[in-house]
């Protein structure tokens, strides 16, 4: 959908023109980006600049617009609930601190109150069922919720990158 959207756009601009202002010429004195991975220094910071989503008194106004509901990536609030209950609290990786109190029973889980061992159990058995929905989804997406916060990679200890938790989130 966002390639779609994106080359829609692409064919809206008129790019015949060599990137030129057609005010200004190929040579402005000011110019301004999107900022998406370039920057410029402050020393060309001007009064005169502001960024262009403020409104200018002379500003066209539109009063009715009505936004789009429901514009979700993952169009599914039910499983979208499921995926922000298995990525959101405590981490599910549980492993002792040290390999020698493995013996002495001192693991994390038993210092832990009944409910919050009920929690961490219910979120560890959440797991399969968003992995079921996100198969019905995108078989890609499946992969990395599975690669991170899956069954297997909790048994490895793969404790997931913050990246992958705000990518679902």
């Amino acid at each position: 959908m966002f390639r779609s959207v994106w080359f829609s756009y692409i064919q809206l601009q008129h790019l015949d023109m060599n990137l030129q202002c057609p005010t200004c010429g190929p040579i402005p004195q000011d110019t301004i980006w999107d900022g998406v991975t370039l920057a410029f220094s402050q020393k060309h910071l001007l009064p005169s600049l502001c960024p262009p989503m403020i409104s200018h008194e002379n500003s066209l106004r539109r009063d009715n617009v009505h936004y789009y509901s429901h514009l979700q990536w993952i169009p599914d609030q039910k499983l979208r609930k499921a995926i922000r209950k298995v990525i959101q609290g405590r981490s599910l990786v549980l492993q002792p601190d040290d390999e020698d109190d493995e013996a002495n029973d001192s693991q994390p889980w038993v210092n832990m109150t009944e409910r919050g061992q009920q929690d961490l159990l219910d979120r560890i058995e959440a797991i399969p069922g968003v992995q079921d929905g996100m198969s019905r989804l995108d078989k890609s997406l499946k992969d990395v919720f599975s690669a991170y916060f899956g069954i297997q990679a909790l048994g490895a200890g793969i404790e997931p990158p913050a990246v992958y938790c705000r990518l679902l989130i």
